[in-house]
């Protein structure tokens, strides 16, 4: 965990990042689907990631990425763009770290998945956006970065 940019993705690094992200996540069973092995004919086994704490796999990113931020991007915060379950596992991992996040939404996002990025601690900033795309170039603006 340094201050330095993000290395290149290699095995080692995958290997690296299972062993620190593996002590903050569930590990979660395999579990085979008997209705849609038939109906697909073979065997078909489901990744049980609803059982993570946000109810989807999405934690790993930012919990792999959260390391390698420099002291000053730490102090500035996390922000994204998101339709729910990024944002809400941007917001959890960020609350691990004890780190600022700001989630920024379309504007029509439902109420359910505006409440579940507060739970996690992330600050919710609806977009003049109605879709991914467009509030994801907001929010690259409204970061002041480009794409």
């Amino acid at each position: 965990m340094s201050d330095a940019a993000a290395p290149d993705i290699d095995f080692k690094l995958v290997e690296n990042v299972r062993g620190f992200v593996s002590g903050m996540i569930i590990r979660t069973p395999c579990l085979p689907s008997e209705w849609l092995g038939k109906a697909l004919g073979g065997q078909v086994w489901m990744k049980c990631e609803n059982l993570q704490y946000t109810g989807s796999f999405k934690v790993r990113g930012p919990l792999a990425r959260l390391p390698w931020l420099t002291k000053d991007q730490r102090f500035a915060g996390l922000i994204c763009a998101s339709v729910g379950n990024h944002g809400k596992a941007v917001a959890w991992a960020a609350q691990q770290y004890g780190l600022n996040a700001t989630i920024i939404v379309p504007k029509n996002i439902p109420e359910l998945k505006e409440e579940a990025i507060k739970r996690y601690g992330g600050k919710v900033v609806k977009s003049p956006c109605t879709n991914f795309d467009e509030t994801q170039v907001y929010a690259v603006a409204h970061a002041g970065m480009e794409i």
